[in-house]
C-alpha cells in the first residue's frame, strides 16, 4: 500500500513552492522531491559541468520522522506494551533552493555585483518559501499541525543553499 499521508503532504508543498518560485524574475531551472539527509550539488564528473547549482534547484526533502505524543516534541518514554503507542508522529519536511555564486571560480572572486545577485536570489527564494507555506498550510486537514523551524543558509564550493525545515504531525497507525 502506498503512503497516503507523508508523500501527499510533500508533493503539495513542492507544488506550492514551484508555483511561488515561478513568479520570481529568475526561478530555479529544476523543482523536484529529493531524498537523503542532504541535497547534493551535483557536478557531472565527465564534463565538469554544474548540473544543479548554477541552473538552480528547488526541492522538498522528506527528513526525519519520530514519535510525538505531544507535538512537536519527540517522545522521551518508551512504549509500555501498548500496541497503539505513540499517540502521534512527527515528520520533517525541508524546502530548499540551491543557487550558484557567480565568480567563485575566478581568481579575483565574486564582485560586489555577483554578491548582490546572490543576495537578491536568496531574498526572492526566501519570500517564495514563505508564500509557499501560506499556500500549503490551508491544504492540510484541520487536525494536521505544523511548525516552521529556523531557516538556514549555507555555502559550499560555488553554491549557496537556503533551507526551510518544517515539522508536521502525522496520525498514528491505529
Amino acid at each position: 500500500m502506498a503512503d497516503g499521508v507523508i508523500l501527499p503532504m510533500a508533493n503539495a508543498l513542492l507544488s506550492c513552492l514551484a508555483e511561488q518560485l515561478a513568479l520570481n524574475p529568475d526561478p530555479p531551472a529544476e523543482v523536484c522531491l529529493r531524498a537523503g539527509d542532504q541535497v547534493l550539488h551535483d557536478v557531472d564528473a565527465a564534463t565538469g559541468m554544474d548540473k544543479v547549482c548554477c541552473p538552480g534547484l528547488a526541492y522538498v526533502r522528506i527528513g526525519d520522522m519520530f514519535p510525538s505524543s505531544d507535538f512537536p516534541e519527540p517522545d522521551q518514554q518508551p512504549a509500555k506494551g501498548n500496541g497503539c503507542f505513540p499517540v502521534g508522529w512527527a515528520v520533517e519536511l525541508v524546502m530548499g533552493v540551491v543557487r550558484c555564486i557567480p565568480g567563485m571560480g575566478d581568481p579575483a572572486g565574486p564582485t560586489c555585483a555577483d554578491w548582490t545577485l546572490v543576495a537578491t536570489h536568496d531574498a526572492n527564494d526566501l519570500d517564495a518559501m514563505r508564500k509557499a507555506l501560506c499556500c500549503w498550510g490551508p491544504t492540510l486537514p484541520k487536525t494536521r499541525l505544523w511548525l516552521a523551524q529556523v531557516s538556514t543558509v549555507t555555502m559550499a564550493a560555488d553554491c549557496i543553499e537556503r533551507q526551510f525545515p518544517l515539522v508536521v504531525s502525522v496520525p498514528r497507525c491505529c
